[in-house]
């Protein structure tokens, strides 16, 4: 079996830890169910994976190390769960690694900067955990990186130099109030038009009032 896709189904329980005898296997998605517990160790032994997604379950624990062994994995999502511990620094040795989300967990400590290392990394999203301390200047490595999203953590506000050599950025989301652009233009052009309207009515109103005066 290369592909093992049990994403939406409502399953609950554990993750069994004989999936690490499904040694063939490529592709694995069980994201969106119900299941509890911690990420086997086991998964680790899946060299051949190159898709590995937990997302939008309730899993709990730490990222296990034995994970990043998983050297040919393109995307690694496990957003959405209530991970807690640290980012390993081992999150380096994922060379081919295009996709990386993290979000909406309980993860604490700092951005390791090991993750400089990811060179095929095109998105990136720690999101909604607790991380702290600043952005690691080896972030200035993925030179391939589109999107980047670290808002609602407690970094620092400040931003290393080197992060201006993205230049694939088109998405940046740092701030614990990120707001997109374009709806507060909107919500700025509104509420210029409403401010508009509400002089303009009451210009008609007054100019009314002299005229019945008159």
């Amino acid at each position: 079996m290369k592909t093992l896709a049990l994403d939406a189904n409502l399953f609950t329980g554990s993750i069994p830890s004989s999936f690490g005898n499904l040694i063939e296997l490529e592709y694995l998605n069980l994201g969106n169910n119900k299941l509890t517990g911690s990420i086997p160790s086991e998964i680790g032994k899946l060299t051949k994976l190159y898709f590995l997604h937990l997302y939008r379950n309730q899993l709990t624990g730490s990222i296990p190390h034995k994970i990043f062994k998983l050297i040919n994995l393109n995307q690694l999502n496990l957003g959405d769960n209530k991970l807690t511990g640290s980012i390993p620094a081992k999150i380096g040795k994922l060379p081919t690694l295009y996709f990386l989300d993290l979000c909406n967990n309980k993860l604490t400590g700092s951005i390791p900067p090991e993750i400089g290392k990811l060179k095929s990394l095109a998105e990136l999203n720690l999101s909604n955990n607790q991380l702290t301390g600043s952005i690691p200047p080896e972030i200035g490595n993925l030179t391939g990186l589109q999107t980047l999203n670290i808002s609602y953590n407690h970094l620092t506000e400040k931003f290393p130099p080197e992060i201006s050599s993205l230049s694939n950025l088109a998405e940046f989301n740092h701030s614990n109030q990120t707001e997109n652009t374009n709806q507060s233009n909107n919500t700025n052009q509104s509420n210029n038009t409403n401010q508009s309207n509400s002089t303009n009515q009451s210009n008609n109103t007054n100019q009314s009032n002299n005229n019945i005066n008159t």
